[in-house]
């Protein structure tokens, strides 16, 4: 049986926010966190109910034992490969942090192998994309596909100092994919 997920995303999504959802549906985060464990990256994962102007929502809690060093591509893809995870969760994994690499290192202007990773080489990263792919296939979902995502316009306040959005890796993966504007 072919499983799908449409995504309506009025206002983006993150890895946290996705997980959140599917902690929603009815995923146990204990046997990802048992995953990352043996791989050697103490984590705690806790899906949490909140209350937000009246509605109830749940968020996703990474708690990194251990003090969060930078990482390169290469750190990254080794604790996936130290993961016990099925091989195509494994290849999809990688292959999204390439991607994440890659619009670093054309934004930075510098060979892929200087990439170090500053908010993305925090273990939630890890968390974030092993873990979509993980619950993709855990849950038994073939295939997903998402609204038109927000253009976001402003700025934002990261390592780099102040940048406009979208920020310029985000505008990376932006390309070529339907938006609309928004504030």
């Amino acid at each position: 049986m072919m499983v799908r997920l449409f995504i309506q995303c009025p206002t983006g999504i993150s890895g946290d926010m996705f997980l959140a959802a599917m902690g929603d549906l009815g995923l146990d985060f204990t046997p990802l966190e048992e995953i990352f464990k043996q791989a050697g990256v103490a984590v705690r994962i806790d899906l949490q109910k909140e209350r937000h102007r009246g509605l109830i929502g749940s968020s996703l809690l990474v708690q990194d034992e251990a003090e969060q060093s930078l990482r390169h591509l290469e750190d990254l893809q080794e604790i996936v490969d130290k993961c016990s995870l099925s091989p195509d969760v494994k290849t999809k994994s990688k292959n999204a942090l390439q991607k994440l690499a890659q619009a670093e290192a054309k934004v930075h202007g510098v060979d892929l192998s200087e990439v170090h990773f500053h908010e993305i080489g925090a273990t939630d990263t890890l968390v974030d994309v092993v873990g979509t792919f993980w619950a993709l296939q855990t849950m038994g979902i073939s295939r997903v596909t998402c609204s038109s995502l927000p253009w976001f316009g402003g700025y934002v306040d990261c390592a780099h100092g102040r940048l406009p959005l979208p920020a310029p890796a985000t505008l990376q993966f932006l390309q070529d994919k339907p938006v609309y504007p928004s504030n």
